[in-house]
């Protein structure tokens, strides 16, 4: 093999073989493990994100309900339109609330079925609620304190807190599982970052060893010329 016309030995061609072979593998090969690691990154956020949404669902349709609870409660103790006015405005939020949790979702089955049991018992209570107020447009106050006082809104109560509670437990152990899922990513991105620098640097080195021993090695060959050259003087003398 020659090059501007001189011959190469064997160092030689691996001199000019060897790094942009080198290069050529290190480049697609650090592409590839970016890819991929940006990839389960990009895949660990998106749970992370998901669950941060229903758990923001869920706390939105919880103070819906006690907000519903709360101005009914108001209204039928002042009797003031404001109460009434807020109470339904609440409770006509609850439906929409619960749609979003249950896009917030997806297709879990699991999730799925206990928010349709959630709706089945916010539906309860709002009706619970609705009796309550048209009995104190017919009784009185008096009538509508006695239902009030019962322990039926409370159990309706308590079953929606229930049905949350499950939901929570759940998005908790997701939203612990997807932050652990990420910051291991994260670790294994940052590993491929250090892989990726250690292997430039070990290039370098690599280049930077084959080129001082071509250097010696040309230095040899022009030592050999300078002794040949006096030897050949020598013959001729």
């Amino acid at each position: 093999m020659k090059i501007l016309g001189e011959e190469l030995g064997n160092i030689g061609r691996w001199y000019i073989v060897l790094p942009p072979l080198l290069l050529i593998g290190f480049l697609i090969t650090l592409v590839f493990l970016a890819a991929a690691s940006q990839s389960r990154l990009n895949a660990a956020a998106e749970r992370v994100h998901n669950s941060e949404d229903r758990e923001q669902a869920l706390d939105e349709f919880l103070a819906l309900t006690t907000d519903a609870e709360s101005e009914q409660r108001g209204y039928l103790l002042t009797g003031e339109d404001t109460y009434l006015r807020s109470y339904a405005a609440a409770a006509g939020k609850i439906g929409p609330a619960l749609d979003r949790l249950r896009q917030a979702y997806g297709t879990g089955t699991e999730p799925i079925d206990e928010i349709r049991r959630l709706r089945g018992l916010s539906h309860d209570k709002l009706v619970e609620l609705d009796e309550t107020l048209a009995l104190y447009k017919r009784a009185g106050l008096d009538a509508a304190l006695s239902t009030a006082r019962t322990d039926m809104g409370k159990r309706m109560t308590d079953s929606i807190l229930a049905s949350v509670a499950v939901l929570r437990q759940k998005e908790s152990a997701e939203l612990s599982a997807a932050t652990a899922r990420w910051q291991s990513d994260l670790q294994l991105s940052r590993w491929i970052t250090l892989g990726g620098a250690i292997l430039n640097i070990g290039l370098v080195v690599l280049a930077t060893v084959l080129v001082y021993g071509d250097m010696k090695r040309r230095a040899q060959q022009a030592t050999d010329l300078r002794l040949q050259k006096r030897e050949l003087a020598r013959q001729v003398d």
